[in-house]
């Protein structure tokens, strides 16, 4: 065998169908709503069960995080996932590849209801990142009624 069939032989096996390159992601999503309660309090309050956002939030200005979801999900390569958040909000993860080093491509946009009689939501937020498998991407500045929405999300897979 020749070199460059050598090499057409290795990269068909490390990129073949069914192959990691293709398996589908597993999205770790927390949604807060994150206040700022108690000006001056120097201590920060979360719900029970979101204290593994705190490294994520930590250099966020609030000191108050409520729970809105809290959700894992299976997300297709290449194929958009939906998370709805609460009434307002939605979440739509499109997972598109994979480096060499694990990373994973996110395409990421949330859409925000607006009230009647606009009957398509409008993208509040749209963006790409590269989610590093042992780290937490943290996404925030959308609007609530008292607060903002957070989104913490880690991507595996």
């Amino acid at each position: 065998m020749n070199l460059l069939g050598l090499t057409v032989a290795l990269a068909a096996s490390f990129l073949a169908p069914g192959d990691d390159q293709d398996s589908p992601v597993s999205l770790r999503v927390v949604a807060v709503q994150a206040l700022t309660e108690e000006t001056g309090r120097r201590t920060t309050q979360f719900d029970p069960g979101i204290t593994e956002i705190a490294d994520a939030v930590k250099q966020l200005p609030f000191n108050t995080y409520h729970k809105i979801k809290m959700t894992t999900v299976t997300a297709p390569l290449r194929k958009e996932t939906q998370i709805p958040i609460n009434p307002t909000y939605c979440l739509y993860v499109t997972p598109m590849s994979r480096d060499s080093s694990g990373r994973i491509q996110l395409n990421i946009r949330v859409t925000m209801k607006l009230p009647a009689p606009r009957a398509k939501p409008l993208n509040a937020l749209t963006t790409t990142l590269w989610a590093v498998p042992s780290k937490k991407l943290t996404l925030g500045g959308l609007k609530l009624d008292k607060g903002e929405l957070v989104l913490v999300l880690a991507a595996r897979g």
